[in-house]
């Protein structure tokens, strides 16, 4: 399972807008007064390869559909990126 995890990471494009431990640009935790939410969070947007169809999937990846957002259409480990795309479920 580890080796299909990092193959998976390999296959995410990396944007500025995602965090630095994901090889973007943004420090998680910079600003203590911000909420550094991940699609990991709940984001309304985030589509998980796993379903009740696909029971093999990953449940840490999936595909950001807000269409506001870089990462609109693309892979995404669920830790990688919100920052100024992640809505709430609630919402």
């Amino acid at each position: 399972m580890a080796k299909r995890k990092n193959d998976l990471l390999e296959l995410c494009k990396k944007l500025d807008s995602d965090y630095i431990e994901y090889g973007g640009k943004i420090t998680r935790w910079f600003d203590p007064d911000y909420n550094y939410a991940d699609c990991s969070c709940g984001c309304k947007y985030f589509i998980p390869l796993h379903n009740e169809e696909n029971k093999g999937a990953d449940f840490d990846f999936g595909v950001c559909a807000n269409p506001k957002s870089k990462r609109c259409g693309l892979l995404t480990y669920e830790h990688q990126a919100g920052y100024g795309c992640f809505v709430s479920e609630g919402y």
